[in-house]
């Protein structure tokens, strides 16, 4: 049998002191029946209520923290496909309440932000010893890409599209997830960092998001395979398509280069393909703060382990929970949906390199 493994997965302990354990089916046989969990990542935006209406919720059905040999459930309906949900309404939430000072740096309760404990479980995955097999059918984005990527065995289905979007929202991308973009062939990381761009099927085994492809008809026979505790063989894998991004690599790669997004701009300006045209389209909506910081971000995550980005994260996140540009994109794409964000500042000549620094500063 092959079991996958990450190439480049660290084997270090957290630096975010993670729980011991995570929700693990039973098995007993240490060759072929493997302690394994599933996550499907989100097709319907109404999280269930006890979730608390879209914050980090089950993770392989039920709450199993603390025991790695826990039980499936005796109902064979219960969590037959486990939903994973992101963050839309901890994000509408956080437009309700204040905006803070963006100048002021100093983040508040960190602790007890909700954003460390989803990082810890993002570092649990991505270390966690045995098995784990994500399904990301349908969109997966934000916390999605966190709950699913990091797993060792990760699915993709005829429908999938994974991305981070959150430059469009005044926010960087997190849960780890430039971990996995600034290791991406070329610059197509890059590009998806910025701009929001998903990947498709094809596109996210190229970019090292995902593993396997998997017919959706096939699923249930998965599902079924797990529920006993033994992982199936994903060799020979199923073809999906050829990739579509590579086809743009080209100009990704010459475009993306760089640490400034202004010259970013420039270039892909200059490209004559359509698809470069419309990415500047892209980042020009997008906010200056944000680009900034995530290009410094990706750029920094390349050289650093999981854990490592994940504290980087953390430190960028608070950051950006006290800068207006989050509630106003929040505003502006989820809640009135105007896509007509005011982004404070406006322009990408007036967010300085102090402004930068500030948010990979230590916490304190």
């Amino acid at each position: 049998m092959n079991i996958h493994r990450h190439a480049s997965r660290p084997s270090h302990q957290s630096a975010l002191e993670l729980p011991a354990t995570l929700a693990m089916m039973k098995s007993t046989s240490s060759e072929m029946k493997m302690p394994v969990t599933m996550a499907s990542c989100c097709r319907e935006p109404q999280p269930p209520a006890e979730f608390g209406g879209g914050d980090l919720c089950d993770v392989g059905g039920g709450d199993h923290r603390g025991d790695t040999d826990a039980e499936p459930a005796d109902d064979p309906e219960q969590h037959q496909y486990p939903e994973v949900w992101c963050q839309a309404g901890t994000e509408r939430r956080h437009e309700e309440q204040d905006r803070g000072d963006p100048h002021d740096h100093q983040p508040a309760d960190v602790v007890g932000n909700p954003a460390g404990q989803q990082y810890r479980m993002n570092s649990a995955l991505g270390h966690y010893p045995k098995p784990v097999v994500a399904v990301m059918a349908g969109i997966t984005l934000g916390g999605g890409v966190g709950i699913s990527a990091h797993s060792s065995d990760r699915i993709v289905t005829e429908d999938s599209q994974v991305g981070m979007p959150e430059t469009a929202i005044g926010l960087s991308p997190d849960v780890g997830a430039l971990y996995l973009l600034s290791r991406a062939p070329g610059e197509s990381g890059t590009h998806a960092a910025l701009t929001g761009a998903r990947f498709g099927r094809a596109d996210a085994i190229a970019a090292g998001l995902a593993d396997h492809f998997l017919p959706a008809a096939a699923l249930p026979d998965l599902v079924t395979t797990l529920r006993t505790g033994v992982l199936p063989a994903f060799d020979p894998p199923a073809a999906p398509p050829p990739a579509e991004l590579a086809a743009h690599r080209a100009w990704i790669d010459e475009c993306y280069a760089g640490g400034d997004v202004a010259a970013i701009l420039v270039a892909l300006r200059a490209r004559p393909e359509p698809a470069a045209r419309a990415a500047a389209d892209a980042l020009d909506m997008m906010s200056p703060t944000a680009l900034k910081v995530t290009l410094r971000a990706i750029r920094q995550a390349k050289s650093l382990s999981l854990d490592e980005v994940l504290d980087q994260d953390l430190r960028v996140g608070s950051r950006f929970l006290l800068h207006p540009d989050l509630a106003e994109g929040i505003r502006a794409q989820i809640i009135h949906k105007d896509r007509r964000p005011r982004w404070n500042p406006a322009r990408l000549d007036e967010v300085t390199e102090a402004d930068v620094d500030a948010y990979f500063a230590p916490l304190g």
